[in-house]
């Protein structure tokens, strides 16, 4: 008798997908490793893109070509994948904690070999790498949010300081600055053109204010500063020369309701000219952000 191999029916062809996870790790704009995470469920596709900060969602059986975001939309669809995301994420980050806490023990011990025969020196106790990525939250998908992983937002959410060590919270730093704020000093951190920041609105604020230093160094200035209000054009601001410069512009009526936003400055012009320290650039712009504050 002749066996029959069984018939394998493809995703969409009327048999129930498999659910299927992905993420990919990355270094670019945010100040730990980014992720690119996808979870796929029958006809239903979630994309969070950290890199590009967005949040994606997309019906494959009538848009096969991921060209309708309906994230928005299909808010029932989107929580739904989005926990089950949050589940399979949560796990692997448990089993990369526990294989990267057993090459720890394992280095340590190694260490400790080392040492009793004289091939190391006896210095300070070994240290672990800081951890990159946090658990997940479950927080509700929203475009303009956070991803569920920022554990510093609640003590920083509504301002950044980078005039001072410690003042900034990582994970509101969306696009543009440098990704290394430990480099900031008492005049900021550097940016190139476009900047953006997450905020969190209690329902109080109304303005949002920039504190920039516009650095004497460089050959050529941008001439004008347009606010930006998750990504739609707002107020333009000339610069008067270098120096300090402070930008205060009031919050659209839709963001004056609790809940988070991105608020963000677009210079004139893109400033990279001189040679300097920018771990991403390897030179500076002309402008540093000192501050990011929500205003009553």
């Amino acid at each position: 008798e002749t066996r029959r191999r069984p018939h394998r029916l493809h995703a969409g062809a009327g048999a129930q997908a498999r659910p299927l996870y992905s993420e990919g790790t990355f270094f670019a704009n945010r100040p730990v490793g980014t992720l690119i995470q996808t979870f796929r469920e029958g006809r239903w596709k979630l994309i969070l893109d950290r890199l590009r900060d967005t949040k994606e969602l997309y019906d494959l059986g009538s848009d096969p070509g991921e060209t309708r975001n309906l994230v928005e939309t299909k808010t029932d669809v989107a929580d739904r994948l989005y926990r089950r995301l949050v589940r399979r994420y949560n796990r692997n980050l448990e089993i990369f904690n526990s294989r990267r806490r057993s090459e720890h023990d394992l280095g340590t011990e190694k260490l400790r070999e080392l040492r009793s025969l004289g091939y190391m020196g006896h210095g300070g106790p070994w240290r672990r790498r800081p951890a990159e990525f946090f658990p997940m939250t479950g927080t509700a998908v929203t475009r303009f949010g956070p991803f569920g992983d920022e554990e510093d937002l609640r003590r920083f959410s509504d301002h950044l300081d980078f005039s001072r060590p410690g003042q900034a919270a990582l994970g509101q730093i969306v696009r543009g600055c440098s990704e290394d704020p430990a480099l900031a000093d008492g005049t900021g951190i550097w940016f190139d053109r476009r900047a953006t920041f997450l905020m969190h609105n209690d329902g109080a604020g109304a303005r949002v204010r920039f504190d920039l230093t516009i650095d004497a160094r460089a050959p050529v200035s941008p001439t004008s500063i347009q606010v930006e209000f998750n990504d739609a054009p707002g107020e333009i601001f000339g610069v008067p020369g270098t120096g300090s410069l402070r930008v205060e512009s009031a919050l659209p009526d839709s963001l004056r309701s609790p809940g988070f936003f991105h608020a963000g400055v677009l210079a004139d012009s893109r400033f990279v000219l001189l040679a300097g320290p920018s771990p991403r650039t390897r030179r500076h712009a002309s402008i540093k952000i000192r501050g990011v504050r929500l205003l009553e």
